[in-house]
């Protein structure tokens, strides 16, 4: 009985050890994701201050006389700036799925590893007891009997 206490011990011990590790994994996973993340949302906020400030020096510049080709230029110029931000926001919004998957991932992960970890601690603690079992029956067998005579010496 000891041997399978010890043998399934040793094997939720592992178990959890590899679990550890995956749930050590998806915490990189998530710790990259949201840095992509963040990375993705500043380059949108340098997109869009970008555009505004185009769009405000493009506004400025009609008051004065403007050519009709620098006209189609400076629209042209501001509809591409369009188009990237919608771009980025797309890429801002993949971005924030991802990590919130890497997140829920993790964290079950992390529950898992740690439902290990206790499943783990209670057969530890099991075993302990078997031997401690096991111990107070041997120094119980080495009494003598309650009924038994000693021999005085």
């Amino acid at each position: 009985m000891s041997e399978q206490l010890r043998k399934g011990l040793k094997r939720m011990q592992r178990l959890y050890r590899i679990s550890d590790a995956l749930a050590k994994a998806a915490e990189g996973e998530m710790r990259d994701r949201l840095q992509a993340l963040e990375t993705e949302r500043e380059r949108l906020t340098s997109v869009q201050n970008y555009r505004q400030e185009y769009s405000h020096l493009a506004t400025s510049r009609e008051q004065a006389v403007i050519s009709v080709r620098d006209m189609s230029k400076t629209r042209d110029f501001a509809l591409w700036l369009t188009t990237v931000e919608t771009q980025q926001v797309k890429t801002v919004d993949r971005c924030e799925f991802v990590a919130e998957s890497a997140r829920d991932g993790a964290a079950q992960a992390r529950r898992f590893a740690q439902g290990l970890e206790l499943i783990a601690e209670k057969r530890q603690h099991a075993l302990q007891k078997y031997q401690e079992k096991q111990e107070q029956a041997m120094i119980d067998g080495l009494r003598p009997a309650p009924d038994s005579k000693q021999l005085a010496l």
